[in-house]
């Protein structure tokens, strides 16, 4: 049996060519390196997945019970502190008219002391009574946002208006991710200015008290909707994402809690590493479901368009629009990500009047803003909630004209005084 064997091998390898054998060194070195690169993505991605647990920028949730584990939560739970009156807050109750845009109605130019104004005026603006009854309605989880009988929505009722000139160029930017790291959500809320707008996670815990506080800042109120992401299911949206597998009933339903979450709310954020509205069969439904309860919908993705563009709403409803994001900064950004980011929306704002953008609650990018807010002033660039898009769009100013044989005022005094005598 033995030399038998040894004769077929014998034979096997002399009628295979070099060619074959070729072949077979090549094959082996690709299958090597396929296990290699499959290692080392593994293994990087472990990483990646360790670190952003350690810096508060990630959670694990267990689809089981629903448990939620990380490095922000192995620390002793801290509860939000309570809203404190600044010396320019005044009540909600007392609040005024959504809008004021009639600051500067008689002026001509922009000048630095204008916009510096147009900021301190803006600390003093307010928002409406929240949440109202007429806006909401009785689900299986929680109070849902509803339009009113007379076409109340949450967004307009909720939204902070503009206060600052419609002439001068305007920043809308939305801080994303708060409630998930407590130190850097209270530090946030405690120093940003009220025209900026804040995103909570549906997932963070104490919104109830993370939504008084912000909004005693006067922080407009935005949710951050777990959506699924491109490398799902490497990286995991939770128990509650919107998943393109799953029917339309249960992303509704997932949709609904969380709409519970925070009561003031005026819309979603969508990130643009999720692909879940660049489908319309799974995205349209959920953008529908968004606008007929009177929220908005603010997108990064370009493709989202597919979705939010086929969104049907009845005659007697208000208009509806969703808001394109032209700027977001990554969740892991380098300190030059972060300068380049502001440097985007500068330009962005001068060229077109208006520039919208999303970044995560960092403390790396919360300190470049306030170095970067300080600069705005002398800038001619004012900061404005991202609501104030759809209600106060940008208006350019008129450009003065020049009227021939008129004459400056330099001119006019000069021509007035008397001719030297002789």
């Amino acid at each position: 049996m033995v030399p038998a064997f040894r004769q077929l091998i014998f034979t096997f390898l002399h009628r295979c060519t070099p060619a074959f054998w070729g072949m077979v060194v090549l094959q082996l070195v690709l299958l090597v390196m396929a296990v290699l690169l499959y290692q080392k993505w593994q293994h990087q991605s472990a990483q990646e997945a360790r670190e952003a647990t350690q810096n508060g920028q990630r959670v694990f949730i267990n689809v089981a019970d629903g448990a939620i584990s990380g490095h922000l939560y192995q620390q002793a739970k801290t509860t939000a502190p309570e809203p404190v009156k600044s010396p320019t807050a005044v009540p909600e109750n007392n609040a005024g008219p959504l809008l004021t845009d009639t600051l500067y109605k008689d002026q001509k130019t922009v000048t630095t002391d204008a916009v510096q104004a147009a900021a301190n005026q803006s600390a003093l603006k307010l928002l409406n009574d929240a949440p109202l009854p007429v806006l909401q309605q009785d689900g299986a989880q929680g109070k849902l946002p509803i339009m009113s009988a007379d076409g109340m929505t949450a967004w307009r009722q909720y939204g902070r208006g503009l206060v600052a000139d419609k002439g001068l160029p305007r920043i809308m930017v939305v801080l994303s991710g708060l409630g998930l790291s407590q130190s850097v959500t209270a530090g946030a809320l405690e120093n940003l200015p009220p025209e900026v707008s804040v995103s909570f996670s549906p997932y963070a815990q104490d919104l109830a008290a993370w939504e008084k506080f912000a909004r005693a800042k006067g922080h407009e109120l935005w949710v951050d909707l777990p959506l699924e992401p491109r490398d799902y299911p490497v990286s995991d949206p939770g128990p509650f994402g919107l998943n393109r597998r799953e029917p339309e009933e249960e992303n509704i339903r997932r949709l609904h809690w969380a709409m519970t979450k925070v009561q003031a709310a005026v819309g979603f954020i969508a990130n643009e590493e999720e692909n879940f509205f660049s489908q319309s069969i799974s995205g349209r439904p959920v953008a529908q479901e968004i606008a007929m309860r009177g929220l908005l919908l603010a997108y990064t993705n370009p493709k989202a368009v597919v979705s939010v563009s086929a969104v049907k709403l009845p005659e007697t409803a208000p208009e509806w629009k969703a808001l394109r994001v032209q700027q977001q900064l990554g969740n892991s950004p380098s300190k030059e990500a972060v300068e380049g980011f502001f440097r985007g929306l500068e330009a962005q704002a001068r060229e077109s009047g208006s520039a919208v953008g999303v970044m995560p609650a960092l403390p790396l990018v919360l300190e470049n803003f306030k170095q970067w807010q300080a600069t705005l002033v002398s800038k001619g660039i004012v900061l404005a909630p991202l609501t104030s898009y759809l209600t106060s769009p940008y208006v350019k100013p008129p450009q003065p004209v020049a009227i021939e044989g008129a004459k400056t005022p330099t001119q006019e005094k000069a021509h007035e005084q008397p001719a030297p005598a002789h």
